[in-house]
This record gives structure tokens, C-alpha cells and sequence, in this order.
């Protein structure tokens, strides 16, 4: 116990003493993270997954990281050992690796430099599935596995088995303890960035003795479900659904369910504390919330009693629909116009028109032009050809027909794109006068053709419930291989696929005349993939990593 307290202790007193050291030694400046949290979503046990977050110093001193440390072994950060100026950029790298995990998986990353406020703190989170084979070796019967004895000696050495939690009530208190590291330890159990600690095998021990006994030192019963798998179909993400699983004791004695536990924290079972009388029924009561969830969801739910077999499982699933606007909102930008408006003034029949609308991109995001549609008398002449970066300028030349007839002319102008309401409206008026060879009472005043309107501002469309049958759908939006499944409707024509990088640059175009997948560049980052079609086009930022 000794050891443990001198343990505890060292890591606290180093901990705080390097974030003192690089507060005290370099001048102090300040960093910027374009996340702080990312979700790889769910990965198979045993799976490694890396993702880079991107910071930047935004202060005015060089920024100095001395260390990079995970909440566990299992999360390796590798982060730049040499300055970084002020306005640049560096990137830290986190590896998670999953062997040995199950469930949920939160870990944290503490960055210690010298900022204002330090240290910083990165999370990344996972759902770990098991295989079948995998879920057979864990419930494999207990009182003939040697590992459990081995796992819980090498809980104080391996950083692979540290996450756990480590009860206050284990160090008596004493007039010599540290009261700063009790202080430490009382938090264990309430503050998620100090619960990586130590389990003393006796803790896992009493616990396991007290399962074994509800589990296997019983008569034996069996349990029959009237159906093993339920599928919710396609649900909303949000919405919590539910599902009663009937089952009945076909054995010959009484039927205790020791525990029945969700694959994910997402699914909630109930189960009936009291036992069930051979010949009697019961009922599993099954909650799955959608939370943050989308496509294909398979969940399982564990059942273990005094059954044989045992443990007993049950299957869930669900398809859920995320409603998807044609743009993301995360690839919307903004433009800046000279001027949304503009007048000629008084002009003569047959006098050449043209205005030059400027704008600049004030968003964070590359423009992507879409059209530039006016109606007839109206020209475009000029138009960007390639998005336009962030902080960039770009113009749209127009020309205006003044041979029509006298009178006011007013003109409407749809610049499209990936902006708020996918359009900006520019106005273009002039007055045509008569002159000596054409006076005003030979002509009759100027009337607008109602036919002549300009194309509808753009194909991208509000995400209305009558368009869900003309969806397109992109998914997954985050990709560790690269691969980007494309869904098409069934009666769309083939879609051109474009796909940019951040700064606008084109770096993939293709054609798909049905719905099939398209493969990302080698390079991990984020991009913009656009796919048209001939009735509408969508927008999607896709990262791969």
C-alpha cells in the first residue's frame, strides 16, 4: 500500500511540476485547436486508429509543448519537439489502439506548454465492438480461465489494463498522508481526467466470486425467447425507440438473470430481478437511443443467468436516417459585394452595357460557383472558373441589352453556390431615352416579357420532406481508407463527381451512372466532394485520416 501511496504521489507532484517548469521558463502564449474532441465512430476490437489535430499559435511568442500524455497506454500522442512561431501551425498525432478494449472509449490527452490557460486537453472517444469469437473466449466459463489472476498482477505494470477505478476508501488516512494527494484520490471517481488509475486485484476479486456464484453455482434452467433479433427499421437520429423481448423458463427450475448488459451505452436493457418459475414467463425490456448515430446499427444485449448455455444473447437493429441538407452547413461561405445594385442611368437605344460585379470570399470556406443566370437581355460574359479561396476576390462581368424597347430596364442577376440560402440576388437597371432617330412617342413604353426570367437559381434545394425520394446520399463523411459511398436515386441520371481540397483546388473528377463509391486521394485531410445530377447537386465535407 505503501508503494501505491509513493506512486500516486511521484505522478501528481510530476505532473504539476512540469506544467509549473514550461509556465516559469518561456514567455506564455496562446494555442488554437480546430477540435478539441474527435469521435472515430465504431472500430472493431483490435483495430488501430490514428487521427492529427491541428492547432495553431496564435499568440505572439514562440509555442513550446514539453509533453504530450495520454490518459492511458493504449493512446499514444506524438506531438512537434521543435518551436512553433507565432501564426503557424503544427499538428499532434493520436493512436488508439483497441486491443483488449470493449464498449465505450473515452481518453483524454494532456498537453502541457506554455499557454494561457495550460495544460490544454485533447479527447478522443470509440465504440469497440467484439467479434463472436472474441465474446466467446470472454464468456467462456470463468472457473476453468487462468487468465483472470494474471490480468489483475499485471494491472499495476501493463498501461494496457490501468483504466479503472481506484477506491478512496482503500488508503486509510493518516496524520502522515498527503492531504493533497487524498485530495487527488477522493476525485478518482468524479473527475473523468484523473479516473486512469490503479485496480488492486482484490477489488475485481470480490466482485467476480459474487458473479460466479449468481452464474454458475445454481441448478441450471433454460430460457427461450420467442424472438432473438428485432429490427426498429429506419429510424430518425435522436429518436429513442423500444422493443419487449418475451421469454419463458422451458427448464425445470427457477430462472435468476444475473445481468443484462447493452453492447454500447446506447442500448438500455431491463430484465426482471425476481426469478422466473419454470413454465412462466418474462419480458426484456430493450431502449436504444440514436443519438449521434446513422446508418446500419447492429447492438447486442448479453444476458447471463442460470441458463445452459450461457450467457444468452439477444440482437437489435436499426437503419438510421439523417436528414441532409444538399450543402453541409460546415461548407457554407460568405461574399462580399462592391455593390449589389447597379444603375446605368439614362442610356440611348443600342448603347453597350457592361458592369463588372467584385466580390470577396469574407467566409472560411472556398467558394464554388454553381451559376451565374440572369434572364434574357441580360448576358454573362465572365465568370470564375475555379472556387475561390478564403480571403480571395473574383468578379462576374455582365452584359445588359439596351435595344429593347424605351422605357426602365431592371434586370436580376442569381450568383449560386455554397452560401446562405445557395444565392445572392444582384440588380442591374438603366433607362433607355429616346433619341432623334428613334423619339419616344414612335415607341411604346418598355414592358418586361413574363416569360423572360432567368433559370432557377441554383440545383441545389432546401432538404424538404417531398424531396427525400430524390435524395443524394454521402456517407461515411469520415473515412479511414478513403472510400466514399455515393447513393443515387433510382431514376437520376449519372452524377459528376467533383471532389476539392480546402484551398479549392480540384482533385478528382469522375462520372458514376448509378450509385457506386469513389476513392479520396492518398492524402489524409478533409475535402469537398460535389455530386450533380441532372435535377440537383449536394455538397459534403468528407475527411479522411
Amino acid at each position: 500500500m505503501k508503494n501505491a501511496l509513493f506512486i500516486l504521489t511521484f505522478l501528481f507532484v510530476s505532473i504539476l511540476g512540469s506544467s509549473i517548469c514550461v509556465s516559469a521558463q518561456s514567455p506564455t502564449t496562446t494555442i488554437s485547436f480546430n477540435e478539441l474532441q474527435y469521435d472515430f465512430g465504431t472500430i472493431k476490437q483490435g483495430d488501430n486508429v490514428s487521427h492529427i489535430f491541428v492547432f495553431k499559435n496564435t499568440g505572439t511568442k514562440p509555442l513550446i509543448i514539453s509533453s504530450a500524455k495520454s490518459s492511458c497506454g493504449c493512446t499514444v500522442p506524438d506531438y512537434p519537439k521543435d518551436p512553433i512561431a507565432p501564426g503557424q501551425k503544427g499538428e499532434i498525432s493520436v493512436m488508439f489502439n483497441s486491443t483488449g478494449k470493449a464498449g465505450t472509449q473515452t481518453k483524454t490527452i494532456t498537453i502541457n506548454a506554455n499557454t494561457d490557460p495550460n495544460p490544454t486537453r485533447l479527447t478522443i472517444k470509440t465504440e469497440v465492438i467484439l467479434t463472436d469469437e472474441e465474446w466467446d473466449k470472454l464468456t467462456s466459463n470463468p472457473l476453468q480461465d487462468a487468465t483472470l489472476p494474471q490480468t489483475t498482477e499485471n494491472l499495476n505494470t501493463d498501461p494496457e489494463l490501468i483504466d479503472a477505478i481506484l477506491l478512496p476508501e482503500l488508503i486509510e488516512p493518516t496524520p502522515d498522508t498527503d492531504a493533497t494527494l487524498l485530495q487527488t484520490i477522493e476525485n478518482l471517481n468524479t473527475d473523468p481526467e484523473l479516473k486512469d488509475a490503479i485496480l488492486l486485484p482484490d477489488l475485481i476479486k470480490t466482485a467476480f466470486d459474487t458473479d460466479v456464484a449468481a452464474m454458475y453455482n445454481l441448478p441450471k434452467a433454460t430460457i427461450e425467447f420467442e424472438e432473438m433479433e428485432y429490427d426498429f427499421g429506419t429510424i430518425k437520429q435522436g429518436d429513442k425507440v423500444n422493443h419487449i423481448f418475451v421469454f419463458k423458463n422451458t427448464g425445470t427450475e427457477p430462472l435468476i438473470i444475473s445481468s443484462a448488459k447493452g453492447s454500447c451505452g446506447c442500448t438500455v436493457p431491463n430484465y426482471p430481478k425476481d426469478f422466473i418459475a419454470p413454465g412462466q414467463k418474462g419480458e426484456i425490456s430493450v431502449e436504444f437511443s440514436s443519438a449521434g448515430k446513422s446508418g446500419a446499427q447492429t447492438k447486442t444485449v448479453t444476458i447471463i443467468a442460470n441458463t445452459d448455455p450461457n450467457p444468452t444473447r439477444i440482437t437489435i437493429k436499426a437503419y438510421i436516417d439523417v436528414p441532409q441538407k444538399d450543402i453541409a452547413e460546415d461548407l457554407l461561405t460568405e461574399l462580399q459585394f462592391e455593390d449589389t445594385n447597379f444603375a446605368f442611368g439614362t442610356v440611348a437605344p443600342n448603347e453597350q452595357l457592361i458592369h463588372t460585379f467584385k466580390f470577396k470570399n469574407v467566409g472560411e470556406m472556398p467558394f464554388i460557383l454553381d451559376g451565374a443566370n440572369c434572364g434574357c437581355g441580360c448576358k454573362v460574359l465572365k465568370q470564375p472558373k475555379h472556387p475561390i479561396a478564403p480571403g480571395k476576390s473574383g468578379s462576374i462581368k455582365i452584359s445588359l441589352d439596351s435595344t429593347e424597347k424605351l422605357g426602365d430596364l431592371d434586370k436580376k442577376l442569381f450568383i449560386s453556390g455554397n452560401v446562405p440560402n445557395n444565392f445572392y440576388e444582384l440588380g442591374l437597371s438603366a433607362h433607355v431615352a429616346a433619341t432623334l432617330n428613334t423619339p419616344e412617342t414612335s415607341t411604346p413604353e418598355h414592358t418586361h416579357d413574363p416569360s423572360c426570367v432567368p433559370p432557377p437559381p441554383s440545383k441545389f434545394r432546401s432538404n424538404d420532406a417531398n424531396a427525400n425520394e430524390m435524395a443524394i446520399r454521402v456517407y461515411p463523411t469520415v473515412s479511414s481508407n478513403g472510400i466514399v459511398n455515393i447513393a443515387l436515386p433510382t431514376d437520376s441520371s449519372p452524377a459528376k463527381i467533383s471532389v476539392f481540397d480546402m484551398s479549392g483546388k480540384m482533385v478528382l473528377q469522375n462520372v458514376l451512372p448509378t450509385s457506386s463509391s469513389i476513392e479520396l486521394p492518398n492524402t489524409a485531410g478533409n475535402y469537398i466532394v460535389q455530386i450533380e445530377t441532372n435535377a440537383l447537386k449536394v455538397m459534403r465535407k468528407v475527411e479522411r485520416y
